[in-house]
Formats: structure tokens, C-alpha cells, sequence
């Protein structure tokens, strides 16, 4: 059975080598984007990323806190209004990768073995975020 990790270095190896992945090396603190852009998509290769979100009244709440393999963003497959007044910054120093939604996509429906990875590290993240509302529950 493969650990997080594995999942996770496996998804960002695969994602470095799409034609559109930049990497952006970031500062603790340090803003990713305060507007969510359309058709970016970002991947975590090497620390945390701060998601927020920023109600009516100008408050950030954090909706999640996610790490290595994470994706953020405009997030494949899904609809691009799904989240408004999303804003991310770096938890840390992080590494990121920066790619375009588009050939993300294009990717996982070319390469079977790129979308089983992708939809592994998504599931993998989608589970740990199961955990950590569980203990925030119970806590």
C-alpha cells in the first residue's frame, strides 16, 4: 500500500513534467493569490498553503491548511465558480508548482497512469480533511 507521501512525491513528479509547470519558491506568509485566478492551478511540492476565506464583513477564516501534493486553485474538472473569496498564502516557506488548468486536464485524460495518480492524491487529500474536521469535532 502506498503512504501519502509516496502518492504525493509520485503526483508532483508527474506534474513537473506538464508543459505549463512553473515553480514558485515562497515566502512565510507571503500571498499566492487574493483573488483566485481562473484556469490556475497550483500543486504543493514542499511545504503548507493557507487557504482563507474572506466574508462579507472583510473577516479571513481558514478553511484549510494543506501540504505536499495538495492542489488549490482552479481545480480540475470541477466547476470554476465553486469557491469565491478564496485566498491563499504560503504557511511557511513552500514550493509550488503553478500550472495551467487546462493542461492539467488535458493530462490526466491523455496519461491513465497521471489520472490514477492525480485522483489518488486528491482522495488521499480529501481524506486527511475528513480527519481533521473529525478532530476538530471531537476536540
Amino acid at each position: 500500500m502506498q503512504t501519502y507521501d509516496d502518492v504525493a512525491t509520485l503526483f508532483v513528479n508527474g506534474c513537473t513534467k506538464i508543459r505549463s509547470a512553473i515553480t514558485d519558491e515562497t515566502k512565510s506568509g507571503s500571498p499566492i493569490y487574493l483573488f483566485r485566478p481562473a484556469g490556475t492551478t497550483w500543486i504543493v511540492k514542499r511545504g503548507y498553503v493557507r487557504l482563507v476565506f474572506v466574508d462579507s464583513t472583510g473577516r479571513t477564516l481558514t478553511r484549510q491548511i494543506i501540504g505536499k501534493g495538495a492542489m488549490f486553485g482552479d481545480l480540475p474538472f470541477c466547476p470554476t465558480d465553486s469557491i469565491e473569496n478564496e485566498q491563499a498564502f504560503s504557511s511557511g516557506a513552500s514550493s509550488l508548482l503553478r500550472l495551467n488548468r487546462r493542461d492539467l486536464e488535458q493530462e490526466s485524460t491523455e496519461s491513465h497512469v497521471f489520472q490514477t495518480l492525480m485522483f489518488k492524491a486528491f482522495a488521499l487529500q480529501y481524506r486527511l480533511m475528513g480527519r481533521r474536521l473529525h478532530w476538530q469535532l471531537i476536540s
